[in-house]
């Protein structure tokens, strides 16, 4: 594993930081990582999927895929610190990967108030026939002994390749894991399978544990999949209908609510679902979906243009299932920034504002970066959020970057997950912001540290004054995107501005104990 900063001195420094934090709302978290960013490399190819806090404490769980050079995905599970970096006392210095299939893949990722971890996806047997796939972790990162064998339990939906590509547990503890299986018509079904805490299927739901949508074409799927305050399932995915006459595939985004017991719940839209056409002869898939406390339902992902480019989309529907027309424009959210733009997960926010990450760039491995959209419940902007207002891209290191997954940390912060090419292959990468602005003092590790004038013109003289002057090892200037302006390793106590756009900056002192900031204001 590598990652891509030298570590261990500014992780230190920042274990024992004290610092005046001031950021804008979509700002990097310089705390995390010492710029925001961080990303693994577990070998070869890798990608995270899912991402999610552990309740009561500040570590990180994360499930994806690590890709062997043999082109074989391995399901791979990572624990990290609050500063980002990977939890020693997790698997295997902070990771699990799974070595007994042909392939695994982690789709999704639940951990219980016990310390036990559910992670959901596949794996494929012998002959490469995929099957759902459930493991359960201990709190240290290792299976459970007590749990099908090594912790894994395997289910076999149909006559081939079954998936599950997320999962929720309800209020007695049982896990509801969304995907498709493929029938004897060789048609992907979307599904909903329904398994109790010890494994078993749970035959009270749907058709011996599976709730099944009726489909007439190859390529349905359900991706995502949450609970509503009266306990209903909601699911969200695609839908497909006959090729184009031009040989187009043809799909739909689909959007359904289930009983608890796993039958279509007819009070909600068409008898339970929506077959949602953005264009009426290209492809559009939700891969996101989200549910707020009354039980409005936000549903997100792409759809595709005449010219093959992809537009990031929102849609919402009440508790009714009734498309709430009044959302964004006409009913949909639209983002068009770029040549592919794609939403892959959304939360609601406890601040009533609704959140959305995905990828925004050119085609295939054309330039793309993480994508992270904040806006009102009714689909308008928020001109409070990055610097455009409605939304940030973050760059994580040259190219083909993609944010699948987005949770909320406890202190009110949140870190987006997927993976970004990192010169020659990809890599799990994370991205830490701020949700709000955040201004706190802590004690002073150098005491006395000023600097004058304050606020600066560029190419004025700058002066710096703290107690212990030789002990600076390093300066740097920092903006509220958490980017490295500017950096000085020969320290002078007084240095020139640099010529840089006027706004407000953190200059950072960094010694071999602490790293203190101070906010710098640069006038032109």
């Amino acid at each position: 594993m590598k990652k891509h900063l030298p570590k261990s001195l500014l992780m230190c420094l920042l274990s024992v930081c004290s610092a005046l934090i001031f950021a804008q709302p979509g700002a990097l978290d310089p705390s995390f990582s010492n710029d925001g960013k961080v990303w693994y490399d577990f070998g070869f190819q890798d990608n995270i999927t899912d991402i999610t806090q552990q309740p009561g404490d500040d570590k990180i769980l994360a499930v994806g895929t690590a890709i062997t050079p043999a082109f074989s995905g391995k399901l791979l599970v990572l624990r990290m610190l609050a500063d980002g970096s990977l939890d020693p006392s997790f698997g295997n210095n902070g990771s699990f990967i799974l070595q007994s299939f042909n392939e695994s893949y982690a789709y999704s990722v639940r951990p219980m108030p016990d310390g036990s971890i559910w992670v959901a996806g596949a794996a494929a047997n012998d002959q490469f026939i995929f099957s759902v796939l459930l493991l359960k972790l201990t709190a240290n990162g290792t299976p459970d002994a007590g749990f099908g064998t090594n912790g894994v339990m395997t289910y076999d939906l149909g006559p081939a390749d079954d998936f599950c590509y997320d999962m929720e547990i309800d209020a007695s503890g049982r896990l509801l894991l969304a995907g498709k299986s493929l029938n004897a018509s060789f048609q992907n079904e979307p599904c909903i399978v329904r398994i109790n805490a010890d494994g078993s299927l749970d035959t009270q739901f749907g058709i011996d544990g599976v709730a099944r949508f009726a489909v007439m074409n190859e390529d349905n799927n359900f991706y995502r999949i949450a609970l509503d305050a009266q306990g209903r399932i909601v699911v969200a995915g695609h839908y497909a209908l006959p090729i184009t006459p031009d040989g187009q595939t043809n799909l739909d985004m689909l959007v359904a609510r289930y009983t608890a017991a796993g039958m279509l719940d007819a009070s909600f839209g068409n008898g339970g679902y929506h077959i949602v056409p953005i264009s009426q002869q290209y492809t559009e898939s939700a891969f996101a979906l989200g549910v707020d406390a009354s039980s409005n339902v936000y549903v997100g992902g792409y759809t595709t243009q005449l010219d093959f480019s992809f537009d990031a989309i929102l849609l919402k529907y009440d508790a009714s299932g009734l498309a709430d027309a009044q959302f964004g424009n006409a009913g949909i959210f639209r983002f068009d920034e770029n040549v592919q733009d794609v939403f892959y997960d959304l939360k609601v926010g406890s601040d009533n504002k609704l959140y959305a990450c995905g990828t925004t760039g050119g085609f295939f491995f054309d330039d793309r970066d993480f994508l992270f959209v904040r806006l009102n419940l009714d689909g308008s902007a928020d001109n409070s959020w990055g610097e455009n207002g409605q939304f940030v891209t973050t760059t994580i290191d040259t190219a083909f970057d993609e944010a699948n997954a987005l949770c909320f940390q406890s202190d009110g912060r949140a870190i987006l997950a997927g993976k970004g090419f990192t010169g020659s292959n990809n890599d799990a990468a994370f991205v830490r912001y701020f949700l709000s602005d955040e201004t706190g003092f802590s004690s002073s590790a150098l005491p006395g540290f000023s600097c004058s004038p304050n606020p600066v013109v560029a190419g004025q003289s700058l002066k710096i004054n703290c107690s212990n002057p030789s002990s600076i090892q390093n300066i740097q200037l920092i903006d509220l995107q958490g980017r490295l302006i500017w950096e000085g390793h020969q320290v002078e106590l007084s240095f020139t501005m640099p010529s840089i756009p006027a706004g407000t900056y953190l200059l950072r002192l960094i010694t071999p104990k602490a790293v203190q900031t101070q906010k710098l204001v640069v006038q032109r």
